[in-house]
């Protein structure tokens, strides 16, 4: 009942609506794969609509669609641990978000990398899928504006949580976290630090 609801917002003439329906998405996806932990249902109906909103016309709308992007990655690493599902259905999304000609688009997908770097350590606590994953893309996001660059920074302290929770010991923190932190309370920019430092 709920997926033509979606579909009608996300064509509404308002793009505060379509934006307000984006940002809906990622607890649409955590509910699909709740009722259907295959993923199938998810990769059917929830996908379509990721794509059709990150296609907007509108920038707000598209911004809406990319801040859920975190939580579609955990609803994609909770079907797939091994990350398979998520390389091949998230990242195209994640990076068309990140390529975006709207910075406010980007720094919402930025502002997603907090909830993703979470996903990829549940999904493996080694670091290793993390590392190969998440590194790239906050690179990346570093490379961009002042604006996105502080979106990543905010994602700083659930990226802190998930490594002392899948290390304990503090060593991924302090190979991994503590050389990000030191980066961006370095930016050149005020607002990227004060995004870094209110993450601590």
């Amino acid at each position: 009942q709920g997926l033509p609801l979606f579909n009608q917002t996300l064509q509404d003439l308002d793009p505060e609506v379509r934006r307000g329906a984006g940002e809906s998405l990622g607890p649409l996806a955590q509910a699909l794969i709740h009722a259907d932990p295959s993923g199938l249902f998810l990769q059917e109906q929830g996908l379509p609509l990721f794509n059709q909103a990150l296609q907007d016309s509108d920038w707000e709308a598209r911004s809406g669609a990319g801040q859920s992007l975190g939580a579609l990655a955990q609803a994609l690493l909770q079907a797939d641990s091994s990350g398979q599902l998520f390389k091949a259905l998230w990242l195209p999304l994640f990076n068309q978000a990140l390529q975006d000609s709207d910075w406010e688009v980007r720094r919402g997908a930025a502002q997603s990398l907090g909830a993703l770097a979470q996903a990829l350590l549940q999904a493996d606590s080694s670091g290793q899928l993390f590392k190969a994953q998440w590194l790239p893309l906050f690179n990346q996001a570093l490379q961009d504006s002042a604006d996105v660059r502080q979106g990543a920074a905010q994602g700083l302290g659930a990226l802190a949580q998930a490594l002392l929770q899948a290390d304990s010991s503090g060593q991924l923190f302090k190979a991994q976290g503590l050389p990000l932190f030191n980066q961006t309370l370095q930016d050149l920019d005020q607002e990227v630090r004060r995004g870094a430092g209110e993450s601590l």
